[in-house]
Order: C-alpha cells, then structure tokens, then sequence
C-alpha cells in the first residue's frame, strides 16, 4: 500500500515504471539462468540467498531418471516466485514494444528495437529454468490471448517478432535441457507426484479450517499455526499455506473476507473492461491463473509487491490512457 501511495503520489510514468520493472527482473532472470548452468545457488549474507545444490535437501529441483537438476531460483525464495515476477516482466515488455512498434519508432536496427528483443528473450529463457508449471500456463494463457486480439492492429509486428523469439528459445532450451522438461510435464516422477498429493492435501486441509471458522477466518498470516494446532506431530516444513490464493484468503479472513476481496478484484475487472484496457484485463488474468495454483501472491512479501506493483501500472495507466 505504501508503495501504490508513493507512486499515486509522485504520478509516475507507467513507461518508467514499466522500463525499471523490466531491468530489475531481467537481472533476476540472468541471474537464474546462470545458477540453473551452475547447478548451484551461491549464499549471500547481503542479498539474503541461502545456499542451494540439487543435493540439497528441501532445495527446488526436478528429479529425472538418473539425476536431479536444480531449479532457478535468482534471488527471490522459490523459483515460482521468479517465474510469477518474470511472466508480468514478459507481458510488459511485449506492452512497451508493441506500442513503441506502433508508434512507427521500430524501423530499421534502432538500438531500442535490440534491447527490447534481447530482453524479451532473457526473460524468456529465465522463465523456461525457473520449471514453475503454473508460470509457464500463465504466460502461455496471456500471450496467445493478446496475439489474437491483435492481430488487426498496429502492435502485430511486434507479436510476431516476440513469437518467434518465444518459441527459437524455447527450442533451444528444450534440446539443451530436454530431461528435466520431459520430466516436469510426464508429472510421473516421484518428487512430481509427490508434489501433486501434498497441494491436494492442502487443499482438504483448508476446507476443513473453512469449516471450522466460517465466518471470520483463523486470522491473516496465521493459516499454519492452525494447521500446528490441528497436526502437532508434524515437522515444521510439513505445515504448508494451501497453494490456491482464494482458499487462502477464505480460510484466513472468512466469508466476509473472501466476499470483500472478490467483489473489489471483480470491481477492478470490470473497470479495465469498461475503459477497454485489455493489456491490463490480461495482466490481471495471468496473476488469477497463478493463484490458481501457488499462495506466494497472499502469502509472501515478494507475492504481495508483485500485485503491488500491478496495482500501481494500472493505476498510472488511467492517468495516461484517455478515456
């Protein structure tokens, strides 16, 4: 909220905005690649980086046939955290690009025409080494839906351009790291079904806190001190918020909660699709898939900036956007 007032207060340019947004994740997409390459995920007492190995237990990785590979992490918690922020990071670029092809600034090799391409497929490849299915559906979703809707207008060159760069990388990282996205999609791995049981697990687990505190919720931020009532044998990193961001909420705050919350989120939509604004209706779809399957967006101060800061691009687009 501090960080929406700031903006609101400074009026800044959504294109600011969006072009620090951009650099800051590209780094973090860099930075993921090179750990996935690496294998490792060196600590750092200053950036608060713990250490991580594929051989390192509760760390993030994919378990193929004969080998595990570690997951990119950059610097944020989890790597679904990263591909969360890299998805909205994609989208933007293709935003900025679109409107700047548009504008007939595009022709020729301008320099910007470069950074933007390059960008794009640094983020594309960060997002592939982050393994977050939920990230990869998001994007997919968003894309394809913004390349249909824009097919007839100025921003197709760009869609194009940004295709082909999305599916050359994808294939490039597809025959370099072929084992572990066989593995990531088969969902018949060990650790992968494994995954599978626990979040249907937390979400019984949920439903029974729902049902036992209907109205106003256990609280918010105390959703596994409840589960610690409720299992108090289990070990600590057993006890696990519902990866479902509604579910979340409803068993946090109650129905009054979850009705709050959805009457204002479905508010938002139908203001962005009254003003037209389909870029941001898009990126608002693409956050509701991810909180479909993960609660970081609720849960953890990175999820929550992340819908701060979409918050706050649609708040400067308003300004800027005639209605």
């Amino acid at each position: 909220l501090i960080f929406i007032a700031l903006i609101v207060h400074w009026k800044v340019s959504y294109r600011n905005l969006c072009l620090a947004f951009i650099a800051g994740v590209s780094v973090q997409a860099a930075f993921g690649v090179w750990q996935f390459f690496a294998q490792e995920v060196s600590p750092s007492t200053f950036l608060g980086i713990a250490y991580h190995t594929p051989e390192t237990l509760g760390a993030a990785v994919v378990e193929a046939i004969q080998s595990r590979f570690l997951r990119a992490y950059g610097g944020l918690p989890h790597p679904n955290i990263l591909g969360g922020w890299i998805v909205v990071a994609l989208f933007v670029t293709i935003f900025l690009y679109s409107r700047w092809r548009g504008d007939g600034g595009g022709r020729g090799h301008s320099p910007y025409r470069i950074v933007f391409l390059s960008a794009y497929a640094l983020l594309v490849a960060g997002l592939y080494v982050t393994f977050s299915r939920s990230a990869w559906l998001a994007y997919l979703v968003v894309h394809f839906l913004y390349f249909g809707f824009v097919l007839k207008s100025k921003g197709k060159t760009a869609m194009y351009e940004c295709t082909i760069i999305l599916f050359a990388v994808l294939m490039a990282f597809g025959i370099i790291a072929s084992q572990p996205l066989l593995s990531r999609l088969d969902g018949a791995g060990r650790l992968e079904q494994k995954s599978y049981n626990d979040r249907v697990g937390t979400i019984k687990e949920s439903m029974y806190i729902i049902k036992k505190h209907p109205l106003f919720g256990v609280g918010e931020g105390v959703y596994t001190y409840a589960l610690r009532e409720r299992y108090p044998t289990r070990r600590a990193w057993e006890l696990q918020p519902v990866h479902n961001v509604a579910l979340l909420i409803w068993s946090e705050t109650g129905i009054i909660g979850i009705a709050f919350f959805t009457v204002l989120f479905f508010g938002v939509l139908y203001q962005l699709y009254r003003r037209r604004d389909l870029f941001g209706f898009l990126l608002c779809i693409a956050l509701i898939v991810i909180s479909l399957f993960d609660h970081y967006l609720w849960s953890l101060y990175s999820g929550i900036m992340l819908v701060a800061f979409v918050g706050a691009f649609l708040i400067c687009r308003n300004w800027e956007t005639p209605k």
